[in-house]
């Protein structure tokens, strides 16, 4: 999957919505998997019957355009910020540069028909200031807002720019996991994040969940089947004197008969 990739992601069924503008699939530990469930650490091509999957990048352009796509060694890596390219071209981890189309944000959501969002994850490889200027926070405002603040290969100076940008539209900020800023859109949310998750929070990560759940699944089939033995039993041994009983018919179908 292409960093260029944004995903909308309505949850219907848990009232959740999500969505993600982002470099690499969200996996098991992601912060975006931790808000919107297993379902959604899986890869493009997937079956994800909610997700709307667009080949593009978010920028702060005017309009429908186009931008230049650094592809790292690293897919995860890859980024449309200049700067942050020409540091990983330094080091020879650019393999290649493409032109892909770029909108803002805005103008995607109000394609989508999206209004309401709970939960939207930035994680852009130095151009989260940038989605973020093609957002219109007074049309699209999502309940929380999760940055990515810090990365190996990657400056963290523009995070002053992203946490200038949303608080001058309102947002608090609530807390940082040592990898992402967290901001929400009201104090009644700031409780809930303002402490990364740790063991007290006694968790359950969503790929143990999702093993727990095919465990359960698998269970009730057994205990399904158990529940029947007696009536497979009574099967088996019906069957057993049906094919008795026709293998003496056929034997005495088979003897020569007196002349």
């Amino acid at each position: 999957m292409l960093p260029a990739e944004s995903r909308i992601r309505p949850r219907h069924a848990t009232t959740v919505r999500c969505a993600t503008r982002g470099c690499w699939c969200p996996t098991p530990s992601t912060a975006r998997t931790s808000f919107c469930g297993a379902h959604s650490a899986t890869r493009r091509g997937a079956p994800r019957p909610d997700d709307l999957n667009l080949c593009l990048a978010a920028s702060d352009g005017d309009g429908d355009g186009e931008i230049e796509f650094f592809v790292c060694d690293n897919p995860g890596s890859s980024t449309t910020n200049p700067q942050v390219a020409a540091g990983l071209s330094a080091r020879g981890q650019i393999q290649q540069r493409r032109v892909v189309p770029a909108r803002r944000l805005s103008s995607v959501l109000d394609e989508a028909g999206t209004r309401s969002i709970d939960f939207l994850k930035i994680d852009t490889e130095g151009a989260e200031a940038a989605v973020l200027r093609g957002l219109d926070l007074n049309r699209h405002r999502p309940r929380v807002i999760v940055v990515e603040a810090v990365a190996p290969a990657i400056s963290n100076a523009g995070q002053a720019v992203v946490t200038s940008i949303l608080q001058h539209n309102g947002y608090l900020h609530a807390g940082f996991d040592g990898l992402n800023d967290y901001f929400a859109s009201d104090y009644a949310l700031l409780a809930a994040l303002h402490s990364p998750a740790n063991p007290t929070d006694d968790y359950v990560r969503s790929d143990v969940l999702a093993l727990r759940q095919e465990i359960a699944t698998l269970k009730a089939q057994q205990r399904y089947y158990i529940d029947r033995e007696p009536e497979i039993r009574a099967l088996e041994r019906w069957a057993h004197d049906l094919e008795a009983e026709l293998n003496r018919g056929r034997r005495r179908r088979s003897r020569p008969t007196a002349t």
